[in-house]
């Protein structure tokens, strides 16, 4: 399923319900050691503009290094899935 050029958020959700894409997101983040609540949270504010929004246990989100390393990892995932890059917004959650 390809996005069309003109945007459309509900195609966009309904291509990552098909790709299962936020349990591949889970999954990847997982698998480097990041720790996630349940669930994402998605905005698309435009075609050029999406933001996945991910909920993680006690993470440091002033460490620039541990930040880029989602971020590439998201966009990763988004690439090989045909989505266009995510903007991540990480909320913090302390147990």
């Amino acid at each position: 399923m390809d996005i069309p050029a003109k945007y459309n958020e509900e195609l966009m959700m309904d291509k990552i319900i098909e790709t299962d894409f936020s349990n591949i997101v889970f999954q990847s983040l997982q698998e480097q050691g990041y720790e996630l609540h349940e669930s994402a949270g998605y905005q698309f504010i435009s075609d050029k503009r999406q933001v996945i929004t991910l909920s993680m246990y006690d993470i440091d989100i002033y460490d620039e290094k541990v930040v880029q390393d989602i971020q590439q990892i998201i966009d990763r995932i988004s690439q090989e899935n045909g989505f266009p890059s995510f903007h991540v917004e990480i909320h913090v959650i302390h147990r």
